[in-house]
C-alpha cells in the first residue's frame, strides 16, 4: 500500500476514512469496517492502473481466534 498511500485523500471520505482505521493511521482510529476498507483498498489502486499494467501482491493473515490448532 505505500506507494499509493499518497492518494487516500482522493477516496471518497468514508472510504479514506475506513482505511485509515484499517491501517491505524487514523487520528481518532475506530474498528474498521471490512467492506468499506475492501471497497477503499480497490478503488485505491485502481487510479494508478490507468497509468498502464500494475502488478498486485496480496497476503492474507488468518487469525486463530477459536483456540484451535488448526491453520
Amino acid at each position: 500500500m505505500g506507494p499509493v498511500l499518497d492518494r487516500v485523500a482522493g477516496l471518497p471520505p468514508r472510504q479514506a476514512e475506513a482505511l485509515r482505521d484499517a491501517l491505524a493511521i487514523s487520528e481518532d482510529p475506530v474498528p474498521p469496517d471490512a467492506l468499506l476498507t475492501g471497497i477503499a483498498v480497490l478503488t485505491l489502486i485502481s487510479g494508478p492502473s490507468d497509468d498502464g499494467p500494475q502488478l498486485v501482491a496480496a497476503a492474507t493473515r488468518q487469525n486463530n481466534t477459536r483456540g484451535n490448532s488448526q491453520p
